[in-house]
């Protein structure tokens, strides 16, 4: 795995977390200020979102996180092999 890709994937970390969090706060859809916090983690992953993020269903939102984290383990896994 090259730097760039753990560098990836420790930022989606915390975009994850930040969701979770957020729907354990009673947070069922991206509001300001996680919609901020996720562009942030976001681009320092190098993944800038192509849309809003603000009104989305937050479970959608983490099902996208988690999709992006296994396309880079999957990018990995083809590396190797």
């Amino acid at each position: 795995m090259t730097n760039l890709q753990r560098r990836r994937l420790h930022a989606l970390d915390g975009c994850l977390n930040l969701l979770e969090d957020a729907l354990e706060r009673g947070v069922h859809r991206i509001n300001g200020p996680v919609g901020r916090e996720l562009k942030l983690r976001l681009g320092v992953a190098g993944l800038i979102p192509d849309h809003r993020l603000e009104g989305r269903l937050t479970e959608r939102v983490l099902d996208d996180v988690f999709r992006l984290q296994g396309q880079l383990i999957g990018e990995d896994d083809e590396l190797a092999g």
